[in-house]
């Protein structure tokens, strides 16, 4: 009996000593070392970290680090920007790693896209300037590509020559090259030429580069005499695939309000004005009891001044700007996957953008749809292909650039003694006043008016490489782009300009159909002579380029009922004489470039076309 106790009391410390055992075992490993670069220098900031699991430190100021291993750890892990990644068996036991991470000479050369290929950034003979879409995602605010860019880049000049949400951005490369013709740069995404940029997501971008000098863009001839800024959008990146969810939120306010004078400034310089001219102000010698309050006895009868003249002030006292004006919201939402799986690659993206104006009932959005996929076939040919599609839409009641009686203007103008609306919900109305210019109140103009345009945006580029020998290959794009934009004015009966007739219900509908198709075939051949002292390119090709343009415009003046909008044309007797246009242009272009790099760095770039 006594035997059998012991027996099982000893079996009972062996199973806790066990245990201790195999929680000692569990217990992560430390492991110390240097991390130094090819020629003996520490690393610093450089990541190590054991393979598969969250287990990571960083390297000291002295390339030093202490890391503890997880049970059952196999690889340590060594890796830094610019230095090659580095792999090492983890050895059980083993304390001390010294490691030599060596440059990584191929991110180290940066490249750039240039016409019809790409370029290390320290061969070229031309001035080119870059940006990739990390810094393009810094401006939150940005509307679209063009103020994504804007101080990113050393001799890029642009600027919004709109505030409208998604107004126009002007970017300058060369300067003003006409008086009369266009000084804008051509824009290239994935390699297809003529493309509208307010149509392409920013975060659908890798990066942009500007070509700026004559060298840089000669390979397009006269179509980039302005400057050619090229955009490359993303593809996949991720091994294991990766869905990602990106959201971003803004408020733009006023930066200050114009300092504009109130009702009784506004009146005393009218007095100034009647006194110059020897005339008395029409509400002091017959009431207007809509604008002004009056001195009365109490009897109810009006008092007047030693000169005769009535006692008023004003009723009202409206800020323009408070009225017309708000706090613009802006968001952006993005829900993108991204992957690269042994020889392919596929990107795809969704997005939305909503962006209002400071003026009221002025807003842009855009909804976005990105695919980008490529693969290599087999050693001799890579195929790849891009669609993007793009709606827009936009709302410009304030008529902007435009002649009149605009929303901006009558901000400014609106006498603020002339309230938005009187108590029987009358408008009131810049010709309130007698003797004042005639127009409607801008408040009144942003609610009645609709300028709204929509565009409809299609690109597709199929493109295959054909690796004819290890050093010449054959590249062929087709692409093909179109752009349905309709373009409508719907106003309701009402509004006044410079007459003080006020206009009946008006609509007019402008369509227009735009399309694109073009076809590059070329030859690259890159080959190393002299026991590769020099270092040769050659690009040949030609160019095939068509392109389709449409509109038609018609419209009413007087219509019965604008309930329907622009879709009852017909129910009105001032009808707008329709008119139309076509334009229609092709083009076939041929080039060459040639690079050649010597070993000393002297570099010759002969590009013609």
């Amino acid at each position: 009996m006594k035997s059998k106790k012991l027996l099982t009391v000893v079996s009972l410390l062996l199973m806790v000593l066990s245990s201790s055992a195999v929680m000692f075992a569990q217990e992560p490993s430390k492991v110390s070392g240097r991390v130094l670069d090819e020629d003996g220098n520490p690393l610093v900031g450089a990541f190590v970290s054991a393979k598969g699991t969250n287990a990571g430190t960083v390297t000291d100021v002295d390339g030093n680090f202490t890391l503890s291993v997880p049970v059952g750890s196999k690889v340590l892990l060594f890796s830094m920007l610019g230095q090659q990644e580095k792999e090492l068996p983890y050895e059980v036991g083993k304390t001390w790693y010294q490691v030599v991470l060596m440059s990584d000479t191929q991110m180290i050369e940066e490249t750039v896209v240039v016409g019809y290929g790409t370029m290390i950034k320290r061969e070229l003979t031309s001035s080119v300037s870059s940006v990739n879409g990390t810094e393009l995602s810094e401006r939150a605010s940005a509307a679209n590509v063009l103020q994504s860019m804007a101080g990113k880049m050393a001799g890029v000049q642009i600027t919004s020559t709109s505030g409208r949400p998604g107004g126009n951005t002007r970017i300058r490369v060369r300067g003003m090259g006409s008086i009369n013709a266009s000084s804008s740069p051509l824009y290239v995404v994935d390699g297809v030429v003529d493309v509208d940029p307010n149509m392409i997501n920013s975060s659908d971008i890798e990066n942009i580069d500007v070509l700026k000098d004559a060298a840089a863009t000669a390979m397009y001839g006269a179509k980039g005499a302005n400057g050619v800024v090229i955009i490359t959008t993303k593809s996949g990146s991720s091994s294991t695939g990766s869905i990602t969810y990106d959201a971003k939120a803004g408020v733009g306010v006023l930066a200050r309000n114009l300092d504009m004078m109130d009702a009784d400034q506004y009146m005393s310089m009218q007095a100034l004005a009647y006194g110059y001219s020897g005339q008395n102000m029409p509400h002091l010698t017959s009431p207007m009891e809509n604008l002004f309050n009056y001195a009365k006895d109490a009897s109810g009868n009006y008092l007047r001044d030693d000169n005769g003249l009535l006692i008023a002030s004003p009723l009202y006292n409206t800020s323009w700007q408070k009225e017309a004006l708000r706090s613009a919201l802006t968001m952006e939402h993005n829900l993108s996957f991204s992957q690269s799986k042994g020889d392919s690659k596929i990107y795809s993206n969704i997005g939305y953008q909503d962006v209002q104006g400071l003026l009221k009932n002025t807003y842009s959005k855009r909804l976005s749809g990105t695919i980008n996929a490529s693969t290599k076939v087999n050693k001799w040919l890579d195929l790849s292909t891009m669609l993007s599609i793009s709606r827009t839409e936009a709302n410009s009641p304030d008529n902007e650039g435009g002649t009149g009686q605009t929303g901006i203007r009558n901000v400014i103008e609106m006498p603020p003694i002339v309230p938005v609306q009187y108590p029987d919900g009358k408008w009131g109305e810049k010709g309130d006043y007698p003797q004042s210019e005639q127009g409607s109140n801008p408040v009144q103009q942003l609610k009645y008016m609709d300028l709204i345009s929509r565009n409809n945006y299609i690109l597709m580029n199929i493109g295959a490489d054909v690796h004819l020998t290890d050093d010449l290959t054959l590249t062929v794009r087709a692409n093909y782009q179109n752009n349905s934009a309709k373009s409508t004015d719907v106003r309701k009966a009402g509004l006044r300009d410079y007459s003080p007739e006020s206009s009946g219900n008006q609509a007019y509908i402008n369509d227009a159909f735009a399309s694109r198709w073009s076809n590059e075939d070329y030859l690259t051949y890159n080959k190393k002579f002299f026991n590769d002292k020099l270092k040769s390119s050659f690009v040949v090709g030609a160019s095939w380029y068509s392109y389709y343009y449409e509109n038609s415009y018609k419209g009413n003046k007087n219509m019965t009922s604008i309930e329907n909008g622009y879709h009852d044309l017909s129910i009105g007797d001032n009808t707008v004489t329709p008119s139309s246009s076509v334009d229609e242009n092709k083009m076939n272009s041929y080039y060459f470039r040639t690079n050649q790099v010597w070993d000393t760095g002297t570099l010759l770039t002969l590009p013609s076309l």
